[in-house]
């Protein structure tokens, strides 16, 4: 078959009534997701009944927690209607109430960044504090997978019946990997960290430990970024030259990644992502550098799930619109009718259903034209989406001088080619995701409160500035109760545009393979809210992480939670990534450019 015919194939496929048909089946698929038809109510009352039928811990001491404690004290943490992770033990003072009624109610967790602490904050005595706790629970032979500091909040009940906040006093938010540590040996672990605190004359911190698992969050001429007129501005991201580009490996499809900024040598066009994205475990931690003699290692946009995914989303686009013009050609049989009996107002509102009608069956039109491309070899046959080869990939590292953070880097030098003609620099497309107005309401929800941030009016953010390690510690703004905040943004290859909360203290993060443990640390960015879902998830490693007022800021590397989704996400600093990693290997290395 020619190419010519494999077209008209396609056109003529995606205008049948069949196509229409299976666009309205993904759209169906996607939007009802993993979420059942089930109430809020019943939902909660089934965690509920499953925490209190739960018979796996064996209470032998009297500092293991009840069930329902275990399993209920951080409900909500992970997203409003999910518990959160598992908690082990904890010395904070405040009363976990089990749940009773027929709506089982519960108190819903937040997780609050640190900024400011009278005596943690001076000399850098939380980093001293973190080592000694790290040693003391290897002492104790305790497992722990992060060592974070947090607060945490939650609404409770006034003697009135209205709502008042409460937040707990500033934790050292311990890991511990699943079913390895007893509340009794986490209390053990607890009172040394407290006679520790004591030596160091901090006597307002609270010790909890929780179950948390630390885990790496792993052709043909792109498009330009379009407008919020177009109408393909709900599916074209992946596609396009800004940045979060989608990646793999050609020999490595199943393995997904982020692309998290651009930088230019000369001539030469670059892109960073996260060593783990594109190197598998079995391939080993030996340095990479791309001779000429030797093969390249090519990087594709989009992997094969990626991909097939990317096609479903136009399709259930598809899907909707065709929902939407029934539901409209309706109205307007009702309009018309109206109108035909003298209605005026019928009649304007006729002309404006039928106006809805066609612009939407345009839109349609133009995700059947864009699908029918896609599908077309140049970008269905994954050797058509190479967009350039690995040059460079020192060794997975931790605990790098002079601050401890982790080197988990990969350069890629991409095809000038398939870039130049719609380049726009170091921009993230903040994406359709999150409305305007929405974004903006987010960033600054206090009008008595500053924010730098300043929505751009083509969505396309653009980053000017590395954010500094001083300001990585200093929040800039507060949230709607009016704690202290800075807010970052990263738009990933999977969770797309999320907006988090940047941890004012770094955290300590261990994890486990067959070859033993890997310490390091991180910068972490908390969930906005129990409603915004997790800030990363598996898929985003390597995705830029921004500061709202067009900084660089970090590079995400990974994430602790109970599953994929992270209640914390860990990042590497970009002001060391580019100063003292990526600059000495590439001298003249700019990030700051419009056009190659």
């Amino acid at each position: 078959m020619s190419q010519q015919e494999s077209i008209d194939k396609w056109y003529d496929h995606v205008h049948s009534e069949a196509f229409d048909d299976e666009c309205n089946e993904v759209y169906k698929r996607l939007s009802s997701g993993s979420e059942s038809g089930d109430s809020s109510a019943s939902k909660r009352a089934k965690i509920c009944q499953d925490a209190d039928s739960s018979s796996d811990i064996s209470y032998e001491s009297v500092h293991e927690v009840s069930k329902l404690e275990r399993l209920l004290y951080y409900f909500g943490l992970s997203g409003n209607r999910r518990p959160g992770p598992k908690l082990v033990y904890r010395t904070s003072t405040d009363v976990f109430t089990p749940p009773t009624g027929p709506e089982y109610n519960l108190r819903v967790m937040r997780l609050l960044p640190v900024y400011d602490h009278s005596k943690l904050s001076k000399d850098n005595l939380w980093n001293t504090i973190r080592g000694e706790v790290v040693k003391l629970l290897d002492k104790q032979q305790i497992q722990h997978t992060s060592v974070d500091l947090a607060r945490f909040g939650w609404d409770e009940q006034n003697e009135d019946g209205g709502r008042k906040p409460a937040t707990t006093r500033v934790t050292i938010w311990i890991g511990v990997l699943p079913d390895t540590t007893t509340g009794e040996a986490a209390f053990g672990s607890s009172q040394d960290i407290l006679e520790l605190l004591k030596q160091h004359k901090v006597d307002d911190l609270d010790v909890v430990y929780r179950e948390s698992v630390v885990h790496p969050l792993a052709g043909s001429e792109l498009f330009a970024p379009v407008d919020n007129d177009h109408h393909l501005k709900d599916v074209m991201d992946w596609v396009t030259t800004s940045l979060s580009l989608p990646i793999a490996g050609l020999k490595t499809l199943h393995m997904q990644g982020t692309l998290g900024f651009y930088f230019r040598v000369g001539n030469d066009l670059y892109g960073v992502t996260a060593r783990h994205v594109l190197f598998p475990a079995e391939e080993g931690n030996n340095p990479y550098k791309h001779v000429a003699a030797a093969p390249k290692k090519k990087v594709v946009l989009m992997g094969t799930r990626a991909f097939e995914d990317f096609l479903a989303s136009i399709k259930a686009k598809i899907g909707n619109l065709n929902n939407t013009v029934t539901f409209l050609k309706k109205r307007a049989t009702a309009q018309r009718k109206k109108a035909d009996t003298g209605n005026g107002q019928a009649a304007i509102d006729l002309a404006t259903t039928e106006a809805d009608i066609e612009s939407t069956n345009e839109a349609i039109e133009a995700l059947k034209a864009f699908f029918t491309t896609m599908k077309k070899d140049e970008w269905s046959d994954v050797n058509n989406r190479v967009i350039g080869h690995v040059v460079w990939a020192p060794p997975i590292t931790g605990s790098n001088a002079p601050y401890g953070y982790t080197k988990d880097v990969c350069v890629i030098k991409l095809d000038n080619r398939k870039f130049a003609a719609n380049f726009k620099g170091n921009v993230i497309d903040l994406g359709t995701k999150i409305e305007a107005g929405e974004f903006m309401s987010l960033m600054y929800p206090r009008d008595d409160a500053p924010s730098e941030f300043d929505y751009p009016d083509d969505r396309l953010y653009k980053l000017q500035r590395i954010l500094t390690a001083t300001q990585i510690k200093q929040p800039t703004s507060q949230d709607l109760k009016g704690d202290p905040v800075r807010y970052v943004i990263k738009n990933g290859h999977t969770t797309g545009t999320t907006i988090g909360r940047l941890n004012g203290f770094e955290s300590h993060v261990r994890q486990y393979g067959i070859l033993g443990s890997f310490d390091s640390i991180e910068a972490a960015v908390y969930s906005y809210d129990n409603d915004s879902g997790s800030f990363s998830k598996g898929g985003d490693s390597g995705a830029e992480v921004a500061g709202a007022d067009n900084e660089f800021g970090l590079q995400l590397t990974g994430g602790a939670g109970p599953t994929e989704s992270s209640d914390v996400t860990y990042c590497t600093p970009m002001f060391w990534l580019w100063d003292s990693v990526i600059t000495p290997e590439f001298p003249g290395a700019n990030l700051y450019f419009d056009a190659i």
